[in-house]
């Protein structure tokens, strides 16, 4: 087998690679912590009032004796926010 020129940094590079992945999910799902947090409290005070929030479509959910409000655009906008407020303070 010949060996390739530059192999073992190609394979350094790879490891380098992977970690700042890892980084970069672990800072995703801080954000997305972040923006369930935000999603409920603002989708309750709205939802409860008997609004569907217009673009933010905020649904109601029943789960047992229990009324849950949610807003998936307002998630997903939120976990974006989030994650570049998160990305500024690095």
């Amino acid at each position: 087998m010949r060996r390739r020129p530059g192999g073992a940094l190609r394979h350094i590079h790879v490891q380098a690679y992977r970690l700042v992945t890892k980084k970069e999910t672990m800072l995703m799902l801080k954000a997305a912590v972040f923006s369930a947090i935000i999603t409920a409290c603002v989708a309750l005070v709205i939802g409860s009032q008997g609004s569907s929030g217009g673009r933010l479509a905020i649904e109601a959910f029943e789960l047992g004796d229990f009324r849950l409000f949610w807003s998936w655009p307002l998630f997903f906008s939120g976990s974006g926010l989030a994650w570049g407020l998160i990305l500024l303070q690095r």
